[in-house]
């Protein structure tokens, strides 16, 4: 019979492959950021958009970050992602507001990514977990290496205090999660991989200007923001 210890070691394996799972399932989705962060330094240079890029962004994720939010705080099967300091959707709108003089109305991307989250949570709101873990994470990850590498404005990336807490608390949430619905592994695969999908669509999205050196670096450039945020490593570490 298996005391508590082996049964925490046992636990601790299970979470380990599947996290080690989600990465092989979303490999390929993740091409385009990959490829976007060897250009970031030399596109950088050239574009000198980084604020009105990560504003942008900003301005289709924050509706997006507020859908999440109500649903860990709406659904008691998400309750454990309602964690203290973990909202940030109002940041994000009120740099918006700020930097753009008011808030531009959802994008066809984004009202993508809103009913495909919608749906779930009429169905099976568990298997929006993927989705608050990758974005909330990712974010908290990345907000750090945003604001100092790009030296972005706004408050939506003053992130670091609450971070250590936050970060832990986010895996500890979607590990209970998992353990607790090992039937869900698949799907949790394939909505992870999904909302890699959802993100690229609002990156494709956000092509400024028309001409087409300028297209290529912003789209490369915006790859390179997002991909910071939901950085590959930030996850699994």
């Amino acid at each position: 019979m298996l005391n508590s210890h082996d049964r925490s070691l046992d636990d601790d394996e299970k979470w380990e492959a599947f996290k080690k799972g989600m990465k092989n399932a979303t490999k390929k989705t993740h091409d385009v950021q990959d490829l976007a962060i060897n250009g970031l330094f030399v596109l950088s240079l050239y574009t000198g958009r980084s604020d009105a890029l990560w504003i942008e962004a900003l301005s289709k994720f924050h509706y997006i970050f507020t859908e999440l939010e109500c649903a860990f705080q709406e659904k008691k099967e998400l309750e454990d992602f309602d964690i203290p300091g973990i909202p940030v959707a109002h940041l994000m709108r009120d740099d918006v507001s700020l930097f753009l003089d008011g808030v531009p109305a959802p994008s066809q991307a984004t009202i993508e990514w809103i009913t495909s989250i919608r749906k779930l949570l009429k169905t099976n709101p568990k298997l929006v977990a993927p989705y608050i873990y990758h974005m909330f994470l990712g974010l908290y990850s990345g907000g750090k290496i945003l604001r100092h590498k790009f030296k972005l404005k706004g408050e939506a990336v003053k992130l670091d205090e609450k971070a250590n807490n936050v970060k832990p608390a986010l895996r500890l949430a979607f590990k209970k999660l998992y353990l607790e619905n090992p039937e869900l592994e698949n799907e949790f695969y394939a909505h992870s991989e999904n909302m890699f999908r959802l993100n690229n669509q609002i990156i494709k999205e956000c092509e400024l200007g028309s001409n087409k050196l300028k297209v290529f670096f912003t789209v490369t450039v915006l790859c390179v923001l997002i991909s910071a945020i939901f950085s590959w490593f930030a996850y699994f570490r």
